[in-house]
């Protein structure tokens, strides 16, 4: 048997309100940046917002909240060179 969820009765007191106030929570459009933001933060694992809040994150988990620049660091190959 399927029933409603709660949150989701929570919407209204008839079926119309309901699917009225349901449909209206997603209005609103997502602007594309903050998509590309998320999903790249997701891709990577990472965590995504504030400075203060990546700080949080870091500290409470000892885990680094923001990825690295991928690849070698720029002048790698002269050192070794020159060597």
């Amino acid at each position: 048997m399927v029933t409603p969820h709660q949150r989701y009765l929570e919407l209204g007191k008839t079926l119309e309100e309901r699917q009225s106030n349901y449909r209206a929570l997603f209005k609103a459009q997502v602007a594309p940046k903050v998509v590309l933001g998320i999903v790249e933060a997701t891709n990577k694992g990472v965590a995504l917002g504030s400075d203060k809040f990546m700080g949080e994150i870091e500290a409470l988990t000892g885990v680094r909240a923001v990825s690295k620049k991928r690849g070698r660091k720029l002048g790698w190959g002269k050192r070794i060179a020159e060597d």
